[in-house]
């Protein structure tokens, strides 16, 4: 009886670790075959051959295959060359998790880089899943408070405002806010640019009265960061006065026009160089 049931268990394991294999493998071949059409078939199996457990290549090399692919991809990114770059990046990706697996903390920059480039292209079904893990993945390993998840979540606030779903959009923005307030300070440039955003789409959504107190705070950061003569700070002037129009708050808007229009003469008169 003992010895049938170490059979037994014995099966269950060969067969475990057969299925783990044969999913590696079917990784792997997917890799090439994406790299295959922008590097060579020879070039993409040699890149890979690291990345096959079959080899028993250690975890550090296959996670150099993935460095280099993305390396490359990204010297197409500079040049807009998407076409280029997406198939290593994809690539990239797979070899990375069959190194560590598809939720530790090392295969976070192949989804973020891959997640950018769907995002340039506005492909953001694509971007979506990939920056929604990166996020899960930084929360389980660093915690919820962590100030670099603040990349994933910047990139989700701009896929979900660029997507038109604004309403996904906003506890992504809220969340950058206090993220940055809460490590950088009230007074700090990534702190202003954070209200600014949150306020535009909350004036996007008609949410007037949310969007005031925030372009309201907004406005001294810009005119101190930018020494109150900058196109960027009659931007600002500008879409805050929309919101109190709005509002109904017609004298206080046009003193903010007045002065963005201000800004703007300035910047015309100054010589050009």
């Amino acid at each position: 009886m003992r010895n049938r049931q170490t059979v037994t268990q014995t099966r269950s394991v060969d067969s475990g670790t057969y299925r783990v294999r044969e999913r590696h493998a079917a990784l792997i071949d997917r890799a090439a075959a994406w790299l295959a059409p922008t590097v060579g078939a020879i070039v993409a199996a040699a890149w890979l051959a690291g990345a096959g457990p079959a080899l028993a290549v250690d975890m550090a090399s296959r996670l150099e295959v993935a460095a280099r692919l993305t390396a490359e991809a990204e010297s197409y990114v500079e040049r807009d060359d998407y076409t280029r770059a997406e198939p290593l990046l994809q690539a990239a990706l797979i070899v990375a998790e069959t190194a560590v697996g598809p939720t530790d903390a090392r295969i976070i920059r192949n989804l973020n880089v891959l997640a950018e480039l769907y995002l340039a292209e506005r492909r953001h079904a694509d971007a979506e899943p990939l920056l929604q893990r990166s996020l899960a993945i930084q929360e389980a390993t660093l915690g919820t408070q962590d100030p670099t998840i603040s990349f994933p979540v910047a990139a989700l606030a701009r896929l979900y405002r660029g997507w038109g779903r604004l309403e996904q959009a906003e506890p992504f923005y809220s969340r950058l806010v206090e993220i940055f307030d809460r490590v950088l300070g009230p007074e700090d440039f990534h702190t202003a640019f954070a209200l600014e955003r949150l306020a535009g789409l909350y004036a996007e959504e008609g949410k007037y009265t949310e969007a005031e107190p925030l372009y309201h705070r907004a406005l001294p950061l810009f005119e101190r960061l930018f020494r109150g003569d900058r196109v960027a700070v009659a931007g600002l002037l500008e879409a805050y006065a929309h919101v109190l129009a709005r509002m109904e708050r017609n004298d206080e808007a046009e003193a903010l026009r007045t002065r963005a229009r201000a800004i703007h003469e300035r910047a015309e008169a100054r010589p050009q160089n």
